[in-house]
């Protein structure tokens, strides 16, 4: 009898609970068939995950018919476990939690979705909103049209760039093409030198994560920029998703690119810009709240 692999049979490489695996290339798709379900939380968007995950310190598991992830904090690299999907969810996260103190963790699970909280036995677990990590979703037809009150400013400045730059070409970047991964990687490099002087540019965990973003092999990525002439002044990477959405992976700063942006992904169909979370940075919260609202929330568990 031929085995699965042999048949040609997509055979899940995530193990079941208690077991875990390290986040490898090879769980893109045993991923996104759990994540493609719920709407895009970007902690559990595979692309993201991986490539932050410069250190190797996501674990992945399958419990319940739920993704749970081993995953680190942000700022401070502690681990900590969270949880996609609405299968089991008092089981699991009381499993989850069990296994935080077994390790000597906070007994306490982070960065929950709305989606798997909503079933937890109130008189079991305590729910908290995590405001500094709910996803920013814009509507790409607002941000494309820049009307109204809200967008004052974005107006402004899209209208103050084009009239400074004249020669400023909007295009899209292709991220397979070595010519244009060079071209993003000197831009930032030389971001980094003007913010950073003196700091070594391979050192840097957000460098780091661009890469490992852009050497991903089959991945679905569209990217835009403005060059002047033939340096690139900015860019902006995203991803396409299911039902319509698009998560922003690098985020260009004007307003203009913006704008262009938003309407080239309306033309592909798409409706909503997942800008992920401000992580509580004042800058990055006022930036964001200036073209979405906090639409996708996460939550902090623990047993009462």
């Amino acid at each position: 009898m031929n085995s699965d692999f042999e048949m040609g049979i997509d055979v899940p490489l995530i193990p079941i609970f208690p077991g875990f695996k390290r986040l490898e290339l090879s769980d893109r798709a045993d991923v996104e068939r759990i994540t493609a379900r719920f709407p895009p939380y970007s902690d559990f968007n595979f692309t993201s995950m991986y490539s932050w995950d410069t250190h190797g310190h996501i674990f992945l598991s399958s419990l319940h018919g739920n993704l749970a992830v081993r995953f680190a904090d942000y700022a401070t690299m502690e681990p900590f476990y969270m949880f996609l999907g609405d299968e089991a969810s008092n089981e699991t996260a009381s499993m989850l939690i069990e296994l935080s103190e077994q390790e000597g963790l906070v007994p306490e699970l982070r960065l929950l979705p709305e989606a798997a909280v909503k079933e937890l036995d109130p008189l079991v677990f305590a729910v908290t909103e995590e405001h500094d990590h709910h996803d920013y979703i814009a509507s790409l037809e607002r941000v494309a049209a820049y009307d109204g009150r809200q967008f004052s400013r974005q107006r402004t400045a899209a209208r103050r760039f084009e009239r400074e730059h004249p020669a400023a070409c909007f295009e899209l970047l292709d991220t397979m093409c070595l010519d244009a991964q060079a071209r993003m990687r000197r831009l930032y490099a030389l971001w980094f030198e003007r913010k950073h002087p003196g700091q070594a540019l391979a050192e840097d965990h957000e460098y780091q994560a661009f890469g490992r973003c852009l050497e991903m092999p089959h991945r679905n990525l569209i990217a835009t920029g403005f060059s002047d002439g033939a340096q690139l002044v900015a860019f902006w990477i995203g991803e396409p998703l299911p039902n319509g959405y698009v998560m922003s992976h690098y985020n260009g700063i004007f307003p203009a690119l913006k704008q262009q942006t938003a309407r080239v992904l309306l033309a592909r169909g798409a409706r909503f810009l997942n800008l992920e979370q401000d992580l509580g940075l004042p800058g990055l919260r006022s930036n964001k709240r200036m073209y979405a609202t906090d639409g996708l929330k996460k939550c902090r568990v623990s047993r009462l």
